[in-house]
């Protein structure tokens, strides 16, 4: 049903939320006050997707031309929210898978000097090349035994690697092995533009920029 145009105008501030688009990426650190009033607008322009003012503007433009449009706003709001808790999701996971790997090369380093810290050991028990059984080489064997055979956390050599609780790691392999599209939520968000009476692909578009789920150089006059 299409929208009262004073619908847009109490919509406003929940749409102009969805320009703040930092928590789409990893968090970094800066030299940002966070007791400034501005420091929202000054962290997204530092640490966002980029060209925030641009991207505000269209916002602006595009809920003004579509006040006086038979679009419903609140299916609006709704496709626009979902896309973003979904991209929001994936950059999280994203973010996690690339801990996870980080951690991985980590122990791999550590169980590898800890090999070459247990072999010297060992050769301090060979002094006439013939090793000395006693308790600890006997100590010593089992835990590189151990390093050899049993699935160290987070090593890449494992035969069982560390999985996300929620699975998601496989999910995401799973999708990609089949060829699914890389950000489902995308041609979600399309179709439930159009549901909800924005129907120019142009102004679907346009809304995707403003909010940060489309780079800006896919604006239509920019492509």
């Amino acid at each position: 049903m299409p929208t009262h145009p004073a619908r847009w105008g109490e919509l406003r501030p929940q749409l102009l939320e969805l320009l703040y688009t930092f928590d789409l990426r990893p968090q970094p650190g800066g030299d940002v006050n966070p007791d400034a009033p501005d420091w929202r607008d000054q962290y997204e322009s530092a640490f966002g997707v980029g060209h925030y003012n641009e991207r505000r503007t269209i916002l602006e433009e595009t809920i003004e031309y579509l006040a006086d449009a038979p679009t419903d706003a609140d299916a609006v709001l709704g496709v626009l929210v979902n896309a973003r808790c979904k991209a929001q999701e994936a950059a999280t996971d994203k973010e996690m898978d690339q801990m996870r790997a980080h951690a991985m090369r980590e122990a791999e380093k550590l169980r590898d000097s800890l090999r070459v810290v247990l072999h010297r050991t060992l050769d301090l028990h060979r002094p006439n090349g013939v090793l000395i059984k006693n308790p600890l080489v006997e100590r010593v064997q089992e835990v590189l035994d151990a390093l050899d055979h049993y699935p160290f956390p987070f090593c890449s050599g494992s035969q069982h690697r560390p999985e996300a609780p929620d699975g998601s790691a496989n999910r995401r392999r799973a999708a990609k092995k089949a060829g699914a599209q890389p950000q489902p939520w995308l041609a979600e968000a399309y179709k439930g533009l159009a549901s909800a009476g924005v129907t120019e692909r142009e102004l679907q578009t346009e809304w995707l920029v403003a909010v940060g789920l489309l780079p800006y150089s896919a604006r239509p006059h920019l492509v």
